[in-house]
């Protein structure tokens, strides 16, 4: 069969079209390999799927991964790879994706945590793995793709004026909340379970961690007991959080008809929260800012335990100590936080020695000159 002779165009290059697809190299032979891939692949069915998108895979994969994950992992995987499939673009075909694309991609995600970098990789991982498995593509492009490390963790300490904000929010439906997370380190799910009559002892200065909710079987959350057996535990009551408890009943997060928060209820009263925080420190409504600027809030839940577990460092409680009152049956995390503090602490120390050294110097810089100027040493 004579070897066909292809269109050379402007542009210098050839082209070749097959079922109505136009293929392009520059030369003859790049544009017929390029006809002939597309060809082999399309006999043996990779181009009549729906899935051969990584939008469209995406969306028929997720669902079947859905009876393996608990809701609030699902709801964390499905974000990512949404994430993903934007960045690539939704109706980039599976085929088209390379190395170089999935590292791309994992090259925005920098500065996140390691632990969320990790769960992406073995989620986009997974998913193309059972796209070659059901035939739509060769290989898996996400195999040798390498992520960057990450950060050790995401959560920070509050700031002095973000804590005043704190107590000044008391009076919100998330305030009492906030407070127990601040001056008593508890968890989101441990929040939401706690009840004031029943975990408070207010003669002994205690509070109790009993149970926590979680969400992980549902949006309407279910009362279990906490993440490890070390969260079940005991935190003395520090004056700031007495002060505030003192007097109140119930649950220290109620959904506003006071029964126990959804997981669309909770989201609410911290976005609500986060709001009206805004508008106090900034001193007028994000809605009324007509041009001015508007710092936003930017807070996690898991700051306010963050920042408890910081000021007991500062206060040098025991690891042992913060340990149990953390509900952590791993030092990592805390030593962690203390390593951090004793550096902060090195350099503070270096910088007041410094300020001491020269201040000393210019001290006896001025006695030399005024009482040495008519000396002769020598």
């Amino acid at each position: 069969m004579p070897r066909q002779t292809l269109k050379k165009r402007p542009d210098g290059r050839y082209v070749c079209t097959y079922h109505g697809k136009f293929f392009y190299g520059y030369t003859q032979a790049e544009a017929l390999a390029a006809r002939d891939a597309y060809k082999r692949d399309d006999e043996a069915g990779l181009h009549s799927d729906k899935r051969n998108t990584i939008g469209g895979y995406a969306s028929y994969w997720l669902p079947i991964y859905r009876a393996q994950a608990s809701t609030a992992a699902y709801r964390q995987y499905a974000g990512m790879l949404n994430a993903f499939t934007e960045f690539l673009g939704a109706s980039t075909p599976l085929g088209k994706i390379t190395k170089s694309d999935v590292a791309a991609y994992y090259a925005t995600l920098a500065e996140m945590s390691k632990s969320y970098i990790d769960k992406a990789k073995s989620l986009i991982r997974s998913m193309l793995s059972d796209a070659v498995s059901d035939g739509l593509i060769r290989s898996n492009p996400a195999l040798t793709a390498k992520p960057p490390s990450g950060t050790e963790g995401t959560h920070r300490r509050l700031e002095d004026w973000e804590i005043a904000l704190v107590h000044q929010m008391v009076g919100h439906r998330f305030g009492v909340a906030a407070m127990l997370m601040l001056y008593a380190g508890l968890r989101r799910g441990e929040v939401l379970a706690f009840d004031i009559d029943r975990d408070v002892d207010f003669e002994r200065g205690r509070i109790y961690v009993r149970e926590a909710v979680s969400f992980s079987d549902g949006c309407r959350g279910k009362k279990k007991n906490p993440k490890t057996e070390a969260g079940v535990r005991e935190i003395p009551l520090f004056n700031p959080l007495r002060e505030v408890l003192q007097g109140r009943h119930g649950l220290a997060a109620a959904s506003v008809s006071g029964s126990q928060m959804t997981l669309s209820a909770f989201d609410r009263a911290w976005e609500s929260y986060l709001s009206k925080m805004g508008d106090l420190h900034n001193g007028f409504s994000r809605r009324w800012a007509n041009g001015r600027t508007w710092v936003p809030m930017n807070i996690r839940t898991n700051d306010f335990r963050h920042t408890f577990c910081s000021m007991c460092c500062d206060a040098y409680v025991p690891i042992e100590v913060l340990m149990l009152w953390m509900g952590h049956s791993d030092e990592k995390m805390i030593r962690r936080i203390y390593d951090h503090i004793t550096n902060k602490r090195k350099g503070e120390a270096i910088q007041k020695a410094a300020e001491k050294v020269e201040i000393q110097a210019q001290l006896v810089k001025s006695i030399v000159n005024l009482s040495g100027s008519d000396r002769n040493p020598l």
